[in-house]
C-alpha cells in the first residue's frame, strides 16, 4: 500500500512539474506562424511605403562586380525594377515591370520575385555553360524596417543590404551619382592599391573594375582572393562577404572614405585601410609616369625650369613639351624624361625610398652614358649642351617629401624639397 501511494505521489508531482514547464513555454502570446505572418505584414508595409523605392546591393557571385538594383513595390504585389549594368541592361538605364513579388513564410520570412523580370532574373537564369551568374531571386529577410532591409540569398547565401532610395533623386540620377562616387573612390587610372588589415598587407589590382583582386604582398606565389563590392550613396564600399585574412581570424566587411582621403573599415572586427600604401613606393611602381605640372612649379626649381625652357626653345630641338619622372623598366632604373618638339631624351636617376613619404633622387650620369638607348644618348647631349639643364638637375637631385590630395586615388603627387621648391606631378 505504501509502495502504491509512493508511485501515485511521484506521478502526481511529475504532472505538476510538466504543467509548470508548459506554462514557461507559453510565454509567447502568438504562435510561430502568427509571428511570421505579422512580420510579413510589417515588411510589406515598409516596402510599399518607400516613396521612391529601394536600392539593393545585389551580389551574384564573388567573381564579378556587384550590381545596385532599384525596386518600387506596391500593395498589389507589383514591383518595378531599375538597372544600369553590363549584364541586364547593356550599360544603359532601364526599367521593367510591373512584375510580381511575394512575401511568403518558408522557415522564416522570404521575399521572392516569382514572375520573370529580366533585369533581375538574368542573374539567376542558366546560361549556355549551364550555370550563368548563379545569382538569387529569392531572399530570406533577416531584418527590416522603414529605412533598410538585410536580405540573404536563399540559394547562394550572400548577405545584401537594401536601403531606401532618396526621394529627391530620379532613379537614373541615382545611378549617375553611384558611378560618380565609385570614380571618386577608385579612379580608373590607378591600377593597384594596398589593403592593410591587421598585420597583413595585400595588393589590390584594378579596383575600379568593381572587383577587389587581392594578392598577399609577402607571398608572391599565393593565389588571388576575389571580393566583389557595391558602392552606396553615402560613400560606403560594401563587400560581398567579410574579408577574414590568411588565417581566418580577421573580419572586415565595409569601408568608407575618411577626411584624409583614405578608405577605412567601418564594419567588422579589425581596423583596415585601402590606399596607395607608402606614397614613395607607389611613385616608384613600374609603368608609372609622373608628368611635371609646369604651371605649378614653386621655388628655385621653377626659376631654373623657365631658364632651361627659354634656352632650349632657341635651338633646333624645339620647345619643351613635357618633363616626366618615371620608372624605366627597360633600364631597371628611375629616370627624368625630357620631351621637346623634335627629340626625346632621358637621364637615369637612382631613387631611394625612406619611411612612407621620403624619396631621394640622385643623378646617375655614368649609367646614362653607358646606356645603349637612343633616348639616353639624347639625354647626355642635352646635359652636355645646356648649362641651364645641368643647374636644374643639381636642384632636382635631392631628397623630397611627397604628398597627395587622395591616398586612394593619388593622381597628383607633389615633390617638395627642404629648400621649399615644389614639383607638382600628374599621373600619366
Amino acid at each position: 500500500m505504501k509502495k502504491t501511494f509512493a508511485i501515485i505521489f511521484s506521478l502526481s508531482m511529475l504532472f505538476v512539474f510538466t504543467s509548470c514547464f508548459k506554462t514557461e513555454d507559453s510565454i509567447w502570446e502568438e504562435s510561430p506562424s502568427e509571428r511570421t505572418n505579422k512580420a510579413l505584414a510589417e515588411y510589406r508595409q515598409y516596402l510599399c511605403a518607400a516613396e521612391n523605392g529601394w536600392v539593393l546591393d545585389y551580389f551574384a557571385n564573388p567573381f564579378e562586380q556587384g550590381y545596385p538594383l532599384l525596386f518600387k513595390f506596391d500593395e498589389h504585389s507589383g514591383v518595378i525594377i531599375g538597372a544600369k549594368n553590363s549584364v541586364s541592361s547593356g550599360n544603359a538605364y532601364k526599367e521593367e515591370g510591373p512584375s510580381s513579388y511575394e512575401l511568403i513564410a518558408d522557415n522564416g520570412p522570404v521575399l521572392t520575385f516569382n514572375t520573370h523580370n529580366s533585369l533581375l532574373h538574368c542573374f539567376s537564369d542558366p546560361q549556355e555553360d549551364g550555370l550563368g551568374h548563379e545569382g538569387d531571386y529569392e531572399f530570406m529577410i533577416i531584418s527590416g524596417n522603414e529605412n533598410e532591409f538585410w536580405l540573404k540569398g536563399k540559394k547562394r547565401g550572400y548577405m545584401m543590404r537594401m536601403y531606401k532610395a532618396p526621394v529627391d533623386k530620379t532613379w537614373e540620377n541615382i545611378y549617375t551619382e553611384l558611378e560618380t562616387i565609385k570614380g571618386q573612390i577608385f579612379n580608373p587610372s590607378v591600377k593597384a592599391l594596398v589593403l592593410a588589415v591587421g598585420e597583413e598587407r595585400y595588393r589590390v589590382n584594378n579596383p575600379a573594375q568593381g572587383l577587389l583582386e587581392l594578392y598577399p604582398i609577402d607571398n608572391a606565389n599565393a593565389l588571388a582572393d576575389y571580393y566583389s563590392y557595391n558602392v552606396e550613396l553615402d560613400g560606403t564600399l560594401r563587400l560581398i562577404d567579410a574579408f577574414r585574412g590568411a588565417n581566418g581570424d580577421l573580419k572586415v566587411s565595409a569601408f568608407r572614405m575618411n577626411d584624409e582621403g583614405m578608405l577605412t573599415s567601418v564594419e567588422g572586427d579589425t581596423p583596415a585601410t585601402i590606399s596607395a600604401g607608402a606614397l614613395n613606393e607607389f611613385v616608384l611602381m613600374p609603368n608609372m609616369s609622373w608628368r611635371w605640372n609646369k604651371n605649378s612649379l614653386k621655388g628655385t626649381v621653377a626659376e631654373q625650369y623657365t631658364t632651361f625652357v627659354n634656352e632650349i626653345r632657341k635651338t633646333a630641338y624645339g620647345a619643351v613639351q613635357y618633363i616626366d619622372f618615371k620608372q624605366n623598366s627597360s633600364e631597371n632604373s628611375y629616370s627624368i624624361v625630357i620631351k621637346t618638339q623634335r627629340v626625346t631624351g632621358y637621364l637615369l636617376l637612382t631613387a631611394k625610398a625612406e619611411g612612407e613619404d621620403k624619396l631621394t633622387l640622385t643623378l646617375d650620369l655614368d649609367g646614362t652614358k653607358a646606356s645603349t638607348s637612343f633616348e639616353a644618348q639624347n639625354g647626355v647631349v642635352f646635359y652636355d649642351e645646356f648649362e641651364s639643364l645641368r643647374t636644374l638637375l643639381t636642384t632636382v637631385a635631392t631628397t623630397y617629401t611627397l604628398s597627395t590630395p587622395s591616398t586612394t586615388a593619388p593622381l597628383q603627387v607633389t615633390f617638395k624639397d627642404a629648400a621649399g621648391s615644389e614639383i607638382p606631378c600628374d599621373m600619366k
